[in-house]
């Protein structure tokens, strides 16, 4: 029989390889006024491009923001905060098992007048050094073995 720190063990290696196992991205960064302080409460929603699913946070005091679970594909970040001007940027490419930060700085202004940022700066990954990528069939099925008769 186990001892219980034996099972804390095991119990403990197979949460870490189920961890591991995890394709879907994250987003995080930070929401910012002109004077770079942290916007508290506003608004964030990702939705994905290419099947519509939606997600949403709100900023946490100092500006924060955290979205998990997002599946691989292109994404479009939209922010709003009463006060403020409604900032979207579009083209936002998650790969997979990816921890991309976005950080967005919003314009005094009204929330019905908007900035769309398309193509801007790269999502940087910065957390991990990890790197996952999607193989298509077609790929797998034409490359070269060796012996492959």
């Amino acid at each position: 029989m186990l001892s219980r720190s034996s099972l804390a063990f095991i119990l403990t290696l197979f949460a870490g390889s189920l961890f591991a196992q995890e394709f879907r991205a994250s987003l995080s960064g930070r929401i910012t006024d002109p004077a770079n302080a942290g916007v508290a409460d506003a608004n964030v929603v990702v939705r994905n491009v290419e099947n519509g699913e939606v997600y949403g946070s709100k900023s946490r005091e100092d500006g924060t923001y955290t979205v998990l679970f997002l599946t691989p594909g292109k994404y479009v970040i939209t922010v709003e905060k009463a006060g403020f001007k409604r900032e979207v940027r579009e083209g936002v490419q998650l790969e997979v098992a990816q921890r991309a930060v976005a950080d967005l700085q919003l314009s005094l202004g009204q929330m019905n007048q908007s900035i769309t940022v398309s193509a801007g700066a790269e999502i940087l990954e910065t957390e991990s050094a990890d790197r996952g990528l999607t193989v298509e069939s077609n790929r797998v099925l034409n490359t070269a073995l060796q012996g492959r008769n």
